[in-house]
């Protein structure tokens, strides 16, 4: 399992999220056009409830299943799933962009404001975007994830031992440091940032889901490699009204 998610991790552009019920052909069609040389990512879940929507779009260039390196990381996002009150499907894809450090691709519209009310911060912009703009502003988006990866790690390392020790109200230093991190890594994306406009990329703190769930953990054994699921993840919402036809 572990060499698999070696030979994965270089060369994933993201893991994709989408309501398995909804309509989405023309998005997943104009998303492979635009992938032929990185990989996207799909839990197995996922793809087997699609299977009879999209399943041919599934099984081709760029979509690879991707699954937890370690068994153990499984028994994680069902408990934050619970806790949140968040459809499990949604937090495991969550769970598995970080453990893979890639930006979160949510296609269509169905998703939107479930993962809307997860996101400490966002970005809205003007209209479609042409494909120059998505290029460069999907491999921004890979450098977001990448560059707050480390400290978040270490933070969720640190954290996790708070946790055991009861030492709940320490967190908070964590989730007001994010937020600053968060502020700052907006100016990324100064060329198509709008104070008015449709939704285009946002962020969640897994550290901050952690932390509002807290209650449902106080009694569960937490494993040190749980502090891979808490990095900061860049979600970027890929719907009709933002793709330039």
């Amino acid at each position: 399992m572990f060499a698999s998610y070696a030979a994965i991790v270089k060369n994933l552009r993201g893991i994709a999220l989408f309501d398995p019920n909804e309509d989405i052909h023309d998005i997943i069609t104009w998303l492979v056009s635009r992938f032929k040389y990185r990989n996207i990512g799909i839990s197995e879940r996922l793809k087997g409830l699609s299977s009879q929507l999209i399943g041919a779009f599934l099984n081709a260039n760029p979509f690879i299943v991707v699954d937890y390196p370690v068994s153990h990381l499984k028994n994680f996002p069902p408990l934050l799933s619970k806790a949140l009150n968040v459809k499990d499907i949604i937090v495991e894809a969550i769970c598995l962009s970080s453990i893979y450090v890639s930006p979160l691709l949510v296609l269509g519209e169905n998703y939107i404001n479930e993962i809307y009310s997860l996101l400490t911060d966002y970005i809205n912009v003007e209209g479609p975007l042409d494909n120059r703009s998505w290029k460069l502003h999907l491999r921004i988006a890979d450098y977001t994830i990448l560059d707050f990866y480390n400290e978040c790690v270490k933070e969720g390392f640190e954290a996790i031992e708070l946790i055991r020790k009861g030492e709940f109200e320490r967190l908070g230093h964590y989730i007001d440091s994010r937020v600053k991190r968060i502020i700052n890594d907006k100016r990324r994306y100064w060329r198509i940032m709008k104070k008015e406009g449709r939704l285009f990329l946002g962020y969640i703190d897994n550290m901050k889901l952690l932390y509002d769930a807290l209650e449902n953990f106080k009694d569960v054994k937490l494993h040190d490699d749980y502090a891979a699921f808490l990095g900061i993840i860049p979600v970027v919402f890929i719907h009709r009204d933002l793709i330039k036809k």
